[in-house]
């Protein structure tokens, strides 16, 4: 870590590096062989790396929520002009002019948004604590200062041009020399396209972020539902923290060896271990090695994860042993030096070969330098990533063998787990009571810990389909209902002909699933496109899966649908002599 000279850019200071690493390569030859170069990049990079792609399509899904939204109030405005066209025409009439028309339907406008920006702010306001709670870097520093109230300013004026101004040009465009001599509602033909593209516009939109949604969810699912190697219902983790001057080297195997047992005999308790790192955690330890029958120069040793345990550790978590055997007290300072790898471990580096009683020499090591382990044992492949799709390869040390320091303590009970950390306290207190104890939390706490990045991007883009979804229904349904109150004629003479409730029923009904469709011909596309963006957020779901996007289709169906029955309704109950006499 560096701190760059004012005036250095990353550029030049990366080809300072690659002079340096090229010194050293040509220094050390045999270190340095196909070893990867220098890579310079910012430490505001590497603190929000993984979460810079996802903000960014989650901004994107909030411009797609915004988009629809400014379609809605469009689509709602051009009704109310339609509606207001005899309002217009007087005032054209007592001599306002048609800038002054437009200026009022823009003026208008900006009134809906300054409260529409009132009201978001006071939402965020309420909202931005629960914000700070969640998994999303730096989201504590998050404040609704002045740059915030400019841009929510400036949105606002951006949308009040957005959806007002085409109204506010359809108001001004309003033929006014015939205006007072009919007072029927009726619509022009562009307006009425016009309304109906906004839609259709509508409803492509909701279905890219009801897919994408969908994704997500799938994504989610699939994470919290997969095979996780072991048993986590009833286990309950914490660390001590031993002072390392007080418990040092076989102070430290004393303190633990009687931990353990005191936990053992614990009311509700059946095992406990010790192990470091703790599975689901995503800390990984990962070191090279050297296989004895296939012995390579230290460039080129393969490399695997790893996990100091003791004895029981496997039986506690619930991870099956599938060959060999398990560690046993012997297995300390003084005895055959052991490993016991699980099935991805072997599955990678001995495919096709027995592996029990193969030697390996793992790069880890103590005081007494690496040594040549046996492998005396192959067992399950326990997840120690939340997030990491393929089984890791691992290979697991006795504790006694190579104590390093600071395990975390795993206990496995036959009662609800987190009723037991009173008893714990007071087992780690009863030999020594200046330890503190910390970190105490369930196998679920820390599986909820490691998915919580998904959830959140879960749930935020979740709740925007769903606000897409009730804001599509809301722009068909005005578009349906303004149709049947401008029709309202046209059934009342069908239905006078002798048209039947149900055919006119089906001639509303038919307006909307011929917007429907075309809105998800384009977004189908538009779907497509946005799932690949996806792919990075995404955990055993395909961004390009045709059964989630067909089942976007059929909810925005379904949402579609309902918006359109009430004004398909209200046209089947048109009493034909009233519509007939009202005209």
């Amino acid at each position: 870590m560096a701190r760059l000279k004012p005036g250095v850019s990353i550029e030049q200071a990366q080809a300072q590096m690659d002079t340096i690493a090229a010194s050293l390569a040509a220094r050390y030859p045999d270190s340095s062989k196909n070893q990867p170069g220098t890579y310079v990049r910012p430490e505001l990079d590497h603190l929000v790396g993984d979460a810079r792609w996802p903000l960014f399509i989650l901004l994107g899904a909030v411009g797609l929520v915004l988009a629809v939204a400014c379609a809605n109030i469009a689509n709602l405005l051009l009704a109310h002009t339609e509606e207001r066209a005899h309002e217009f025409t007087v005032r054209a009439a007592i001599g306002a002019g048609r800038g002054r028309i437009v200026r009022q339907f823009i003026t208008e406008s900006l009134t809906l948004s300054a409260i529409g920006c009132a009201a978001g702010l006071a939402v965020a306001t309420f909202s931005i604590r629960l914000f700070r709670a969640l998994p999303v870097p730096r989201a504590s520093e998050a404040v609704i200062d002045g740059r915030v109230l400019a841009f929510s300013l400036a949105l606002a004026v951006v949308t009040s041009v957005l959806f007002g101004f085409v109204p506010a040009l359809r108001a001004g465009s309003i033929e006014f020399s015939g205006g007072l001599k009919d007072g029927s509602r009726t619509s022009t033909p562009g307006s009425d396209r016009l309304r109906q593209g906004l839609c259709v516009a509508q409803v492509a939109l909701g279905l890219v972020l009801v897919s994408g949604a969908g994704l997500l969810i799938g994504s989610f699912l699939h994470l919290v539902r997969r095979d996780l190697g072991f048993r986590p219902e009833g286990l309950l983790t914490f660390s001590v923290n031993l002072a390392s001057k007080e418990y040092a080297g076989p102070k430290q195997l004393d303190f633990h060896a009687r931990l353990l047992d005191q936990l053992r005999n614990l009311p509700g308790v059946t095992s406990s271990a010790l192990a470091m790192p703790l599975p689901l955690t995503g800390s990984q330890m990962s070191v090279a090695f050297n296989i004895q029958q296939r012995p390579a120069p230290p460039a080129e040793r393969p490399r695997a994860n790893m996990a100091i345990v003791t004895p029981g550790f496997f039986r506690t978590l619930g991870v099956p042993v599938l060959e060999g055997r398990d560690f046993v007290e012997r297995d300390d300072a003084t005895g055959a030096p052991v490993v016991i790898v699980n099935r991805a471990f072997a599955d990678r580096f001995f495919p096709g070969e027995k592996v029990l009683g193969k030697r390996i020499e793992p790069g880890a090591s103590d005081a007494s330098g690496t040594k040549m382990r046996e492998i005396v044992g192959v067992v399950g492949n326990a997840r120690q990533s939340s997030l990491k799709m393929e089984e890791e390869p691992i290979h697991y040390f006795a504790y006694r063998q190579l104590p390093w320091c600071c395990p975390s303590i795993v206990v496995r009970s036959a009662i609800e787990p987190a009723s037991l950390e009173p008893a714990l306290r007071g087992a780690v207190a009863s030999l020594d009571k200046q330890l503190p104890i910390y970190d105490v939390r369930t196998a679920d706490d820390m599986l909820a810990r490691g998915v919580a990045g998904p959830r959140f991007q879960m749930l935020l883009l979740g709740s925007f389909a769903g606000i897409a979804l009730l804001l599509t229904a809301i722009g068909l349904y005005g578009v349906l209902a303004s149709s049947v109150v401008t029709r309202t004629r046209e059934m009342g003479v069908r239905m006078a002909l002798g048209a039947t409730r149900q055919q006119v029923l089906a001639i509303v009904l038919k307006r909307a699933m011929l917007l429907l469709l075309l809105g998800i011909s384009i977004g189908v596309v538009g779907a497509f496109a946005g799932n690949q963006l996806l792919s990075t957020m995404l955990y055993g779901v395909a961004p390009h899966n045709p059964l989630l996007v067909a089942a976007a289709c059929v909810v925005l169906t379904i949402t579609a649908a309902a918006a359109a029955y009430l004004p398909a309704r209200r046209a089947a109950s048109i009493d034909p002599i009233r519509a007939l006499r009202a005209e």
